[in-house]
């Protein structure tokens, strides 16, 4: 096995520029609320799309349950996600 392993999905890598600076067990952290970190070693976050949330850590974004849209990017939970309005249909992680 080679160690250090590289810092996991939904993990932030070290502030570094090099990939020795993210090799490491003590990674900068999970990947922060609003973001998703997809990939191992990543040290740039990305932003959580339209219609999902991201809590924090997440490698993958997560779509607004069915009847709520995701009215913006970055949202950090499901309770940002928006009820969909009186008398409209929101399909699941719909964006208005």
């Amino acid at each position: 096995m080679t160690f250090p392993y590289k810092c996991a999905p939904g993990l932030l890598g070290g502030s570094g520029s090099t990939m020795s600076d993210h090799l490491t067990i003590l990674c900068a952290g999970l990947c922060p609320a609003g973001y998703i970190c997809p990939k191992e070693a990543t040290v740039e976050k990305e932003d959580c799309p339209r219609g999902y949330y991201c809590p924090e850590g997440s490698s993958v974004a997560r779509l607004c349950a069915p009847g709520y849209f995701g009215n913006g990017s970055n949202l950090k939970s499901a309770d940002q996600c928006t009820m969909c309005p009186r008398g409209s249909f929101c399909s699941r992680g719909a964006e208005y």
